[in-house]
């Protein structure tokens, strides 16, 4: 069994939305049977491939725990149902209560995984926030003349306020 980014692949599946999966009996099947980690991110590929990109920040982590129970993981904990937030404990300190609560079907997991990612937000900035600092310091770079240093916070100000009035 392997890790599995299926932002990562170099077909036509990259960025397939995992939902897709679930109305699929057979692949959601394949997928438990072969998988046992699956990356949720809301940023586009562009975004995430980036050299300088930060865009893992916002990976929201499907991990197999048991057969066919999965917890759903940022850097900072494992989500509940209700994405509360909280901590893993060792092996030989975790519950049934906390099992029963931070374990899932897959097609539950994959569910959970795209809430938490939509809500997720590092540094006060939300993921189309940062899709505007990376704009933002594209153009930064872009317009500023050798020597010469925009303001990244400046144009990333514009830009933000240019998308609310949209």
């Amino acid at each position: 069994m392997t890790s599995f980014d299926i932002n990562q692949l170099d077909t036509d599946l990259r960025g397939i939305d995992l939902r897709t999966f679930v109305k699929i009996p057979a692949i959601l099947e394949l997928i438990e049977e072969h998988v046992n980690e699956l990356v949720v991110n809301t940023l586009p590929l562009e975004i995430r491939n980036r050299e300088y990109s930060e865009a893992s920040s916002w990976d929201v982590r499907i991990v197999r725990r048991s057969p066919g129970m999965y917890a759903v993981q940022d850097q900072w904990g494992q989500y509940t149902k209700g994405l509360v937030r909280g901590r893993e404990g060792l092996p030989s300190s975790r519950t049934d209560r906390f099992k029963n609560s931070h374990r899932f079907p897959l097609a539950e997991a994959i569910d959970i995984a795209y809430k938490v990612a939509a809500k997720t937000t590092l540094n006060g900035m939300s993921a189309s926030d940062y899709i505007l600092w990376c704009e933002a310091v594209d153009l930064t770079e872009a317009e500023a003349p050798e020597g010469l240093h925009l303001s990244i916070r400046d144009k990333y100000n514009e830009l933000k306020a240019a998308s609310q009035k949209a």
